[in-house]
């Protein structure tokens, strides 16, 4: 499996403690609709999830229908949605700067945005992270709006799965992240504009 799976569902688990689940689905290769995984984000309520923008972007799809917007029919929020999107979103960009969130932040997030995420299975998250390339324009706004954080985390298999990562006291919504704690140390090549890391977490070559 991928070094990122290896982490997630074995070495990451063993040292914190937690309960793995695995989808049916996944594991006999189906494919699932954008429907059919917020069905099982709805079933597991995970506390953690790190997934590739491809699945967010189908959890996106599926919110946006929640929220009632819809391109292709130019269909818009509501006047009450559009207002705690907009709530949501400068609550995300408070904890960003480090301010207090705004007011009418609360009674958004009681009585639309926590329907919502709820509805998307994501209202137990405590770190939900993107792994590998950002997210679309529009998967982000939703996402901003929705009120969840998500996180960053990057790193190749030759850098043992992660290298980068943002974190709860660290976090900026186009940051990529920093270095993980004694494994990994970076600085910018400035000839090139390379990243380079060097540290435990590389690989000492190929079999």
């Amino acid at each position: 499996s991928h070094i990122s799976e290896q982490l997630l569902v074995y070495h990451v688990p063993m040292r914190c403690g937690c309960s793995v689940f695995f989808s049916q689905e996944a594991a006999t290769g189906t494919r699932v609709t954008p429907t059919g995984i917020v069905q099982l984000l709805k079933d597991v309520r995970p506390s953690l999830l790190v997934a590739v923008p491809r699945l967010w972007e189908k959890i996106a799809f599926v919110g946006e229908a929640l929220v009632g917007h819809d391109k292709e029919k130019k269909k818009k929020p509501t006047k009450m949605t559009a207002w705690a999107l907009r709530k949501g979103r400068a609550a995300v960009e408070a904890v960003e700067t480090g301010h207090h969130k705004p007011r009418g932040f609360g009674f958004a997030r009681w009585h639309c945005l926590r329907k919502v995420r709820a509805q998307l299975g994501l209202d137990y998250g405590k770190y939900c992270a993107v792994y590998g390339p950002g997210l679309s324009q529009h998967a982000s706004d939703l996402f901003l709006g929705l009120g969840v954080v998500l996180h960053r985390v990057w790193g190749t298999p030759e850098l043992t799965g992660v290298a980068l990562a943002t974190s709860h006291q660290q976090w900026t919504i186009a940051a990529v992240g920093g270095p993980i704690s004694r494994i990994a140390q970076t600085r910018l090549d400035g000839s090139g504009g390379e990243l380079l890391v060097g540290g435990d977490c590389v690989c000492c070559g190929y079999l």
